[in-house]
């Protein structure tokens, strides 16, 4: 069992003193190595006081969380009365940290020691194809996951490019280090020197290194996929329409870039239909129409600059369920309306119904009620005379139809029917009565 023994001597400028500060403390600056598979190390922190002295307690911590792990372990056990005893347990962790021994937990009066736990880099290899972005840029994914640990805890990023390939340059140095994935590999980015030429096949060597533990070196060729991101979201869901919203469409490359797609319905549980297309466009927004009411949908997109590049056949897909057909404010209110207007035609044609059999019961009952009847009067019928006749010397009193001589008592003198032409016969009637 391999023990590193490290005493950081910690002195005071004064034997005991109420307030204690940094400036009282010494420390020479030692670092502790360990190997990711040592099992074990160890850092003493001396005091010329007692560890407990007038409250003050001698303590240690690390400075920084673990972000990739495994974590090594760290616990602290008091060896004597001035010193304090730091077990560090590297657990295949590696990274770079600082341990602090400090009074009490204000570590702001503390003192620190470097800590570096790590292992040779290891393999380095190329995860996929390098790929080319909308003609902006190229990006590699290098599969190290010992040097892709060690960056992410805290180790310096030291990496270095050379290209191989003729005695001109391609691209811009040094890339990029933009992420690590999963904590075993690094994505780099590579940017042309003439901005919208992507060269598709440049010779590229890499050195990635771990100070203290060695580099490794990598060739690879960049061979780039071309392809366009696909970024984008659906807004404004309804129940017959949706808009898509295009991030970034508007690249600035040497070509536009263009977007299509299709959108497909579930039929049940476990199956697709399609529904219709999306045409090829360069805009940042695409509306959607006439979609149903409660009904899943699946939007999927393609995003190319030209028709042989490879992202053409990769598409992404989302999921979107449209609303029902009830919850459209819009909707409801037109169908309320309607409702309305349906409700008054119906009480109006039942109006006019109702007045129909009203007036045909009326006319009925008129026909029948003797008392409603107009009173029917035989009217004297007007014989003609021929002009120059001998009847003309009677013109006055045979003008109309005699009834016999009993006239007056079948007919009430107040009942007789005077003409508008003056009869003088009716007036000597009336002024005998």
């Amino acid at each position: 069992m391999f023990i590193l023994k490290i005493f950081v001597s910690l002195n005071l400028l004064s034997t005991v003193r109420s307030h204690l500060k940094d400036d009282d403390l010494i420390i020479e600056p030692l670092d502790l190595f360990l190997n990711s598979s040592d099992s074990l190390g160890i850092l003493y922190c001396n005091s010329q006081v007692p560890i407990a002295a007038e409250g003050k307690i001698l303590t240690a911590s690390f400075g920084k969380p673990v972000e990739a792990p495994p974590a090594f372990g760290f616990r602290t056990e008091t060896h004597n009365s001035t010193t304090l005893k730091i077990l560090i347990k590297p657990n295949n962790f590696i990274g770079a940290n600082y341990i602090y021994c400090h009074w009490n937990n204000n570590i702001t009066y503390g003192q620190k020691a470097d800590l570096v736990i790590g292992e040779k880099p290891g393999i380095i290899e190329l995860k996929e194809p390098c790929r080319a972005y909308d003609y902006l840029y190229v990006e590699c994914q290098l599969h190290a996951p010992v040097i892709a640990r060690g960056f992410q805890n805290g180790f310096r990023k030291l990496f270095d490019f050379t290209e191989l390939t003729t005695n001109e340059r391609f691209y811009h140095h040094v890339p990029e280090l933009i992420k690590i994935v999963n904590n075993e590999d690094l994505i780099f980015r590579f940017k042309p020197l003439d901005r919208g030429h992507i060269p598709k096949d440049v010779l590229m060597n890499v050195n990635l290194t771990l100070a203290g533990f060695g580099s490794s070196i990598f060739t690879f060729f960049i061979r780039p996929k071309f392809t366009t991101r696909v970024d984008f979201r659906i807004e404004n869901i309804l129940s017959t329409r949706a808009t898509i919203h295009i991030k970034y469409n508007k690249t600035g490359a040497v070509s536009n870039r263009l977007c299509s797609g299709y959108i497909q319905s579930q039929k049940d549980s476990n199956r697709w239909e399609y529904f219709s297309n999306v045409t090829a466009t360069s805009n940042d927004k695409i509306e959607l129409s006439y979609l149903r009411p409660s009904t899943e949908y699946q939007i999927c997109l393609r995003c190319y600059h030209k028709l042989t590049d490879d992202s053409f056949d990769e598409k992404h897909c989302q999921k979107i369920i449209t609303e029902s057909l009830f919850s459209n404010k819009f909707f409801v209110a037109i169908v309320i309306i309607a409702g309305v207007l349906v409700i008054l035609i119906v009480l109006y044609v039942k109006r006019r119904i109702d007045q129909k059999k009203q007036s045909a019961s009326q006319t009925t009952i008129n026909q029948h009620d003797p008392l409603l009847q107009p009173p029917v009067v035989d009217l004297p019928v007007l014989r003609e005379q021929s002009i120059g006749s001998a009847d003309t010397q009677s013109i006055h009193t045979d003008r109309y139809e005699h009834f016999g001589t009993d006239f007056n008592e079948t007919i009430g003198v107040a009942d007789r029917v005077c003409p508008d032409t003056r009869d003088l016969t009716c007036s000597r009637m009336n002024m005998s009565t």
